[in-house]
C-alpha cells in the first residue's frame, strides 16, 4: 500500500497537470475576431520594409556579408554577420530563394503571427496555474485590446521582429513550465531548458538590434526559472553564453547604424534612434531630452488606430476620417491604459504583500524586465515608425498578463477585470467590424490587384507575380543583359528583387532614387562606378532621362550597362 506521501504527490501531480481557468466564449470571441483580423491581412500588399529587411539581411546568398541599400556608408555597409548569425541568414536565403512570390512572403507573415497567437494562449494556461483566481477571464483581457485598431494588420508584417516575439513568448513559457515542474516534484533536466532558451537568444540577436534587449528578458528567464541550488550552474551558464553573444551583436548592430563616408546619409540615420543620434555626434543633453519623451508607451498605442494618410502610404489613403481616427486613438489610449494600469496595480500589490519574497514568482522579475525593455526601446527611438507598434504592443501584453495572473484573492480585481473583459471584447468586436468595413474593400482590389499599386509607391501586390517575372526576363533580354548569369550589382526595388535574389551585391532603388540616396547626386555614375550590370524595375520608379533608353516588358523597365554609359555620354542608344 502506497503511504500518504506518495498519495499526496500523486494529488499533487495530478493537480498540475489538470487544466486551469478553461476559456469560456469570453476567451473565445476576442480569440476568433483576432484570427479574423488576421486573416484580412493576407490580403494586404507587401511594405518595402519587409523586402527591405530581406534585403540587408543577404550573406545567405552573397557569402558572409550583409549589405545595405547601397554602399556610399562605407564598410560598414557591407558587414561580416558573426559566425553565431549564419544559420539564421542561411535559412532565411534558403527560404526566401525557395518561396520568392510576395503572396509567400505574405502568408509567411500570418503564420508567425498566428503562431505567436497560439503561444499568448499558451501561456495563459501556463502562467493561470499559481494561484491566479479563475474567475479572471485572463485571455479576454489581453486577446481584446491587441484586436482593437490596425494592430493585426501591422502584425502581419514580415519583419524581423516577429521571430523575437515569438521566440520570447516561447521562452517565457519554457521558464515558467520549468519552475512549475519543479514545485511539483516532477524532475526534468535542466539543459534542456538552457539550451532552448540561448537557441532563441541567438535567433533573436541574429534578426535585430531588438535583440540584444530581449536577451535580457531570457536571462532573467534562465535565471529565476529554478529555485534549485544544483541547477544554478547550467543556467549560469547559459547566461554567460547570451551575454557574450549580445556583446558580439550589439557591436554588429551598432556599426550597422555609422556612416562614416556619407555626412548626407549619416544626418538622416541620427533622426532615427538614440545610438545613431550619439554615433553621429549628437548632444548628449538633446539626447537624454528625447529619451525622455519616448519611455511611457502611449506614442505605440497611438500607432495602432487607422489614420487618413498612413505612415508611407503602407495602406491606401482616405480609408478613415479624421474624427474616426480621433475615436479610434481615444478608445485605445483609454483601453491600453487601464489595461497596464491594473496589472502595474496587481504587480505593486503582490510586492509589498510578500516584500523580497515576491522575487520567488519568476513572472515578476519577468514582467519588470518586460517593463523596462518597452521602457527603454521607446526612449531610444527618435522615429516611431508605425510598424514597432507590431511589437511594443505584444510585448505591452505580454507583461501585462504575467502581472495580473499573480496569485490574489476574490476582491476588486476578479470583479472589475470580467466586467472590463466584457467591455473590452465589445469594443474590439466594434473596431473589427469598422476596420472590415472601411479597409476590407481596399485590401480585397489590392489583392488582385496584378500591376504597381496607384498611390502606394512603397508597397507592392501579392498577386500577378507570375506574369511579373516574365516581364523581368522579357525586359532584361530586349536590354540585352545577361541571362545566363547572376546580374552584377543590379538596381532593383521590392518586386524585382525578389525574381534577383541570387544576384550580386544588388542595390535597392531606396539606396540610389529616393529617401536613402545620401549623398548620390547622379545615380548612373553610381553604377558604372560598382560595375553593375545594369536596372531592372518598375518603370514608374525610373526617372525620365532613364526610362527613355529603358527596354519595357509591361510594367518591368530595364536598362544594361551599355545604356547606362550612353546615358552618361549624352548618347541614348535606340531599342
Amino acid at each position: 500500500m502506497p503511504d500518504k506521501s506518495t498519495e499526496a504527490l500523486v494529488v499533487q501531480k495530478t493537480q498540475f497537470f489538470r487544466a486551469e481557468n478553461a476559456p469560456g466564449w469570453l476567451d473565445w470571441f476576442p480569440l476568433s475576431g483576432f484570427v479574423t483580423m488576421l486573416v484580412l491581412g493576407t490580403a494586404l500588399p507587401l511594405y518595402t520594409d519587409e523586402i527591405g529587411w530581406r534585403f540587408q539581411e543577404r550573406a545567405g546568398f552573397t557569402p558572409g556579408v550583409d549589405p545595405m541599400f547601397s554602399d556610399t556608408c562605407g564598410p560598414n555597409t557591407l558587414a561580416r554577420p558573426p559566425i553565431f548569425m549564419m544559420p539564421a541568414r542561411l535559412f532565411s536565403a534558403t527560404v526566401n530563394g525557395w518561396l520568392d512570390a510576395p503572396i509567400f512572403v505574405r502568408f509567411e507573415g500570418v503564420a508567425c503571427a498566428l503562431l505567436w497567437l497560439a503561444l499568448i494562449w499558451r501561456l495563459c494556461s501556463v502562467a493561470s496555474r499559481t494561484g491566479q483566481n479563475r474567475s479572471l477571464p485572463v485571455r479576454a483581457l489581453i486577446l481584446a485590446p491587441l484586436g482593437i485598431g490596425i494592430l493585426p494588420l501591422l502584425m502581419v508584417m514580415s519583419r524581423p521582429e516577429q521571430p523575437l516575439i515569438i521566440g520570447t513568448v516561447a521562452a517565457i513559457t519554457l521558464a515558467l513550465r520549468y519552475r512549475q515542474r519543479e514545485e511539483a516534484g516532477i524532475s526534468r533536466s535542466i539543459w534542456t531548458a538552457v539550451t532552448w532558451i540561448v537557441f532563441i537568444a541567438v535567433l533573436c540577436l541574429s534578426y535585430h538590434l531588438k535583440g540584444v534587449l530581449y536577451a535580457v528578458v531570457l536571462c532573467t528567464c534562465l535565471l529565476f526559472c529554478s529555485r534549485d541550488l544544483a541547477t544554478l550552474t547550467p543556467r549560469l551558464i547559459g547566461i554567460g553564453l547570451i551575454v557574450a553573444l549580445s556583446i558580439i551583436s550589439l557591436q554588429y548592430w551598432e556599426g550597422r547604424f555609422l556612416c562614416p563616408n556619407d555626412p548626407v546619409l549619416a544626418a538622416k540615420l541620427a533622426k532615427e534612434n538614440i545610438a545613431a543620434l550619439l554615433a553621429n555626434g549628437g548632444g548628449l543633453l538633446g539626447a537624454i531630452g528625447e529619451a525622455a519623451r519616448g519611455v511611457l508607451p502611449f506614442d505605440y498605442i497611438l500607432l495602432a488606430a487607422p489614420k487618413p494618410e498612413p505612415m508611407s502610404f503602407w495602406l491606401p489613403a482616405g480609408l478613415v476620417s479624421e474624427p474616426v481616427a480621433i475615436i479610434f486613438q481615444a478608445v485605445l489610449i483609454a483601453v491600453w491604459t487601464s489595461l497596464v494600469a491594473a496589472s502595474v496595480w496587481n504587480l505593486a500589490r503582490f510586492v509589498k504583500g510578500r516584500k523580497c519574497n515576491a522575487l520567488r514568482e519568476p513572472k515578476v522579475p519577468i514582467a519588470v524586465c518586460l517593463f523596462g525593455l518597452i521602457a527603454i526601446w521607446g526612449a531610444s527611438q527618435l522615429n516611431k515608425n508605425v510598424y514597432e507598434a507590431a511589437h511594443i504592443l505584444p510585448m505591452l501584453a505580454v507583461a501585462c498578463l504575467l502581472c495580473l495572473t499573480l496569485p490574489h484573492e476574490n476582491g476588486p480585481l476578479s470583479r472589475i477585470g470580467t466586467k472590463a473583459a466584457r467591455l473590452f471584447v465589445a469594443v474590439a468586436a466594434f473596431s473589427q467590424l469598422a476596420i472590415l468595413a472601411t479597409h476590407g474593400p481596399a485590401l480585397w482590389n489590392a489583392s488582385h490587384a496584378t500591376t504597381y499599386l496607384a498611390g502606394q509607391p512603397y508597397s507592392v501586390p501579392i498577386s500577378g507575380y507570375d506574369e511579373r517575372k516574365a516581364d523581368i526576363v522579357k525586359a532584361m533580354h530586349a536590354a540585352g543583359m545577361p541571362l545566363d548569369r547572376p546580374l552584377k550589382r543590379p538596381l532593383v526595388d521590392d518586386l524585382t528583387y525578389l525574381a534577383l535574389q541570387d544576384s550580386i551585391l544588388p542595390v535597392h532603388r531606396l539606396g540610389v532614387l529616393s529617401d536613402w540616396n545620401g549623398s548620390i547626386d547622379d545615380p548612373v555614375h553610381y553604377l558604372l562606378s560598382r560595375g553593375s550590370d545594369g536596372i531592372v524595375m518598375g518603370c514608374g520608379y525610373l526617372p525620365e532621362a532613364m526610362a527613355a533608353v529603358a527596354s519595357r516588358a509591361g510594367d518591368i523597365c530595364a536598362v544594361s550597362a551599355a545604356r547606362l554609359v550612353a546615358l552618361q555620354t549624352h548618347q541614348p542608344q535606340p531599342r
